[in-house]
């Protein structure tokens, strides 16, 4: 009595054609996508900039005074002050 089996899974050629489709969609993708995150760092810098022009216009009014911005790393000294 001879059982017949069926074997299911994946040729070898579905393998490397599935491969090699993620490969192209991959190449073509990675571009774009670092388009994307260069245009998102620079909208998040003009954010962060028009933020920090309203909190000093904010400020400038409420102290009846003059306030200055300029760019530091430690939040208490100007960078080249």
């Amino acid at each position: 009595m001879d059982k017949i089996q069926n074997f299911q899974g994946y040729t070898m050629l579905e393998l490397l054609v599935t491969v090699a489709l993620v490969g192209i969609l991959s190449a073509v993708a990675v571009p774009s996508f670092n388009s994307a995150l260069k245009r998102n760092a620079r909208e998040s810098f003009m954010l962060d900039l028009n933020s920090a022009l309203g909190l000093s216009r904010s400020e400038s009014i409420t102290g009846n005074s003059n306030v200055s911005i300029c760019r530091s790393t430690s939040s208490t000294n100007c960078v080249g002050s």
